[in-house]
């Protein structure tokens, strides 16, 4: 049986940024990671570092009938793999948006529990977005129900009062999570050794979720940092993530916008080209995107 190790997490909350942990600290370890991303640009899948082993499975949740097909195809590939190669584990990274209550009866259903077992479901959350978004996004719900492990991340930008109200209302969702609170995802977790058994019946997420919608703004010129920090600077309160590479008249540029807060990062090199941002919003939001589009042309 190969183990496996799941991590969800909404938008922003550093899942990328723990598997790049788990990346390093593998101390020898073979591991392969499947990184979903709701986005049609692989964003998160380019982050890892050029050592890992990394499947990339963009365009929707893994969880859902559209993209259910190819991640068994991903999981199918793993497993022949694994013959020869011998794994130590697969972790699965699966998008901002995803509900995992759905993945034991969808190896069940797949007959891939007969080749994946397991271990942890870990969930990755922040204090200062987590209590708002339990009561609009029921897939944050999900997330922690379904997970043995809380991270509670970033909480260097939380008062301790947003810290303990998360935590009290993660464990009145899941009673038997453990929580580490950590910055920058820097927590010691044991990836395998066997500790989630939780019984879930979820179903099948619709392929199209009417809380959020993606898009991609393709920028052909160059624009000066500043220039793209007022342009972006608008949607702050409209997204709930932007991400990507810009070759700005400065140089190549990384942008993140995550809980309402933007970044404009200097980079050595291009890692997409060309330049584009992918962008994941409320289905409900009137973000003018050809304005958008026709500035940056």
């Amino acid at each position: 049986m190969i183990p496996l190790t799941l991590v969800t997490g909404f938008l922003g909350s550093g899942k990328t940024t723990l598997l790049k942990r788990f990346a390093a600290n593998a101390n020898g370890k073979k591991f392969a990671f499947l990184v979903n991303e709701y986005a049609q640009l692989d964003i998160d899948g380019q982050l890892m570092d050029d050592a890992a082993d990394v499947i990339a499975i963009p365009g929707g949740s893994i969880f859902c009938r559209c993209l259910t097909t190819t991640f068994i195809e991903q999981l199918t590939t793993v497993a022949e793999r694994n013959k020869a190669e011998q794994f130590d584990g697969v972790i699965i990274e699966a998008s901002g948006v995803a509900n995992p209550t759905v993945i034991r009866k969808m190896l069940i259903e797949t007959e891939l529990d007969q080749q994946f077992d397991i271990e942890h479901i870990i969930a990755v959350a922040e204090p200062n977005s987590l209590l708002k978004l339990l009561t609009t996004l029921p897939n944050i719900r999900e997330q922690i129900q379904a997970a043995d492990i809380v991270v509670l991340n970033k909480i260097d930008l939380a008062g301790d009062d947003e810290i303990e109200e998360s935590m009290r209302k993660i464990l009145e969702i899941q009673p038997n999570a453990t929580i580490s609170k950590s910055v920058n995802c820097d927590v010691d977790i044991e990836l395998f050794n066997g500790q989630w058994n939780l019984d879930l019946d979820g179903e099948y997420a619709k392929c199209k979720d009417p809380h959020y919608s993606q898009s991609v703004i393709s920028i052909d010129s160059k624009p000066t940092r500043s220039d793209l920090h007022g342009l972006l600077a608008r949607l702050t309160g409209d997204v709930y993530r932007v991400k990507g590479w810009v070759n700005c008249f400065e140089g190549p540029t990384y942008i993140d916008i995550s809980s309402g807060k933007l970044s404009i990062t200097p980079v050595k090199t291009m890692e997409h080209k060309p330049s584009a941002l992918a962008v994941i919003y409320n289905s409900e939001s009137t973000i003018d995107f050809e304005m958008i589009n026709t500035t940056v042309a």
